[in-house]
Order: C-alpha cells, then structure tokens, then sequence
C-alpha cells in the first residue's frame, strides 16, 4: 500500500490504524521520486524531515525486498 497526502492549506489529517506503528514496518520514498511520475501541485511544499530525506522508488523496492 501506497498514500501520499496534500492539503492546499495548513491542516491535520488524522487516520485510524488496526495494528501498533512499527518502526522495522516502515518503507517509503520521497514524493517527487520520478518512478511515480506524479505531478504534485506544489514543488516545493512543507514536509517533514524524515519524509524529505526518503530515497527514490528503487530504494523503497530494494529495502523492501531485503525485508
């Protein structure tokens, strides 16, 4: 499973879980990898440190298969 999320204004987005956050559980590459190929609508938005410092596409893969 794959989300990504964008909110054209400040917000908080809360979702439910049916299972504990496990940090040795979480993969994810950074939003403008260019193996997604998505055109965000904005390029340069606020994002979290550890969501700016993910990797592209390939690493997700290769970490996951390492899993």
């Amino acid at each position: 499973m794959a989300h990504g999320f964008y909110f054209p204004e400040p917000s908080v987005h809360i979702y439910g879980v049916s299972e504990y956050w496990d940090l040795n559980d979480e993969l994810g590459c950074h939003f403008l990898a260019s193996e997604l190929n998505l055109d965000w609508p904005d390029k340069n938005p606020n994002i979290s440190e550890r969501d700016s410092a993910l990797g592209s596409y390939q690493d997700l893969l290769n970490n996951f298969y390492k899993m």
